[in-house]
């Protein structure tokens, strides 16, 4: 008697799509699960005997092979793609309220990654723009990242006449600050009371922006304009950091900065 194989696949798609398991820099990854994670295969068998005599044998055979292909993904990759198309079906219904609480700056509003990129990405130019300064008082560098890759102005002022750099310096956010460094912002700039980032930062204790500040003069990026910035620059140096801004100092003609060193007592 012939013998058959009946093998029934069904394919159910991933319903968001391929552009719901794009984010960021998980798209890769993630939309090659979106088109395979969903592929189920159940599969009815009758045998009898003489199977090596059926006519279609060999396209039974390949189609067989090709399911046994498809049905290899693991429940892990299932589930994960799953949990990405809950993520991007829940984030639109609740994006409205979430870019409310964002913008009026409440406490204790944790977001993840697929929440973070999605509120940037629903924003409005001025929205963008008042969400920096959000996002630089909260030393929140992913945020602040998104949203200076969608062009926001980083020395525009904010009602206080603060920039996002006296911002991040009153905040000692040096994580923030070196992005912004980056994106060629004025760190010359001055505030609306005429202080200086150099300036803000220490009335702030902020000592990761201090130490910042030191390593760009040290390496020649940043130049002081104001007597009281190389007074701040030398008085938090080290010895050994003294002795290298000197030199600096020389080579720049800068004999203001040059005294200051010497003043502190540490380099003859």
């Amino acid at each position: 008697m012939l013998e058959f194989i009946v093998i029934r696949v069904q394919k159910r798609p991933f319903e968001g799509g391929d552009d719901a398991c794009v984010f960021g820099e998980q798209a890769g990854s993630s939309k090659k699960r979106g088109r395979h994670s969903f592929a189920e295969v159940s599969s009815s068998v009758k045998v009898d005997s003489g199977l090596s005599q059926a006519p279609n044998m060999k396209n039974v055979s390949s189609s067989a092979f090709e399911t046994q292909r498809q049905a290899r993904i693991s429940y892990s990759q299932i589930h994960a793609a799953r949990d990405h198309q809950k993520n991007f079906q829940e984030i639109p219904r609740e994006i409205s309220g979430l870019k409310q609480c964002y913008l009026s700056n409440e406490t204790g509003l944790l977001l993840n990654f697929y929440q973070k990129l999605s509120l940037v990405q629903n924003m409005t130019t001025d929205e963008r723009q008042e969400a920096l300064y959000i996002a630089v008082a909260q030393k929140d560098s992913l945020i602040t990242r998104l949203l200076l890759n969608r062009g926001v102005d980083i020395n525009r002022e904010d009602i206080s006449g603060n920039r996002p750099i006296h911002i991040a310096a009153s905040k000692d956010g040096v994580d923030v600050l070196a992005r912004l460094f980056k994106k060629g912002v004025d760190f010359y700039a001055l505030n609306l009371d005429g202080k200086t980032i150099l300036q803000i930062a220490y009335e702030s204790a902020s000592k990761q922006t201090i130490q910042f500040m030191k390593n760009l003069y040290l390496h020649k990026k940043f130049i002081p304009q104001s007597g009281l910035d190389r007074e701040i620059l030398a008085k938090t140096m080290s010895p050994s950091e003294r002795l290298s801004a000197k030199y600096i100092a020389i080579g720049q003609n800068d004999d203001q900065m040059r005294i200051k060193l010497l003043t502190r007592g540490t380099i003859n």
